[in-house]
């Protein structure tokens, strides 16, 4: 069987939303069917996806009420259908990040900030069991966002509890 590999790097998500940092490719099965693949892309707002379709399904398809025996790539026709394919795999991905808890309402953590709810890195490593450097590297690998998450202030970085909670859970 033959398959057609479309490859999409697009925001898939609205604007008050980040993804949680995973590792490697995820696979899902989108809701016609098909299977795609992503990963996490280094802005942790989008996603990069690519999406198998057995070229099958596009000749199978009616065009004008007539069955199509010859697939065009050109044709209006493949261009509808394949946006079509490609919504149903961001709505299947999207599905699966909300599923599996690995969305961010970051609206949620623009609020006011009191200097109870920061701290500095050696404060966040003796309280969550991290060593400092691990801290420093999430930071440099954003893992925690920088002007959101975490600032340097002179020359120590302050980091929010609130992101601190939100990847290493609520210090018990």
């Amino acid at each position: 069987m033959k398959f057609l590999t479309f490859e999409c790097f697009e925001d898939i998500l609205d604007l008050n939303c980040e993804i949680k940092k995973f590792r490697g490719t995820k696979k899902v099965k989108t809701n016609l069917g098909f299977d795609a693949e992503f990963k996490l892309s280094d802005n942790r707002r989008s996603i990069d996806f690519t999406l198998k379709v057995p070229e099958k399904f596009f000749e199978e398809k009616l065009v004008d009420g007539v069955l199509c025996d010859k697939l065009d790539l050109d044709s209006d026709e493949f261009c509808e259908l394949r946006s079509d394919v490609e919504q149903d795999a961001r709505e299947s991905i999207q599905a699966f990040l909300e599923k599996n808890d690995l969305l961010i309402d970051t609206e949620k953590f623009n609020t006011n900030i009191l200097l109870n709810d920061v701290m500095t890195l050696k404060e966040a490593a003796l309280l969550y069991g991290k060593a400092t450097n691990t801290l420093r590297f999430n930071i440099q690998n954003g893992f925690f966002k920088e002007g959101i998450d975490c600032r340097k202030s002179g020359g120590t970085w302050i980091i929010l509890k609130s992101a601190l909670d939100r990847e290493y859970g609520e210090i018990k």
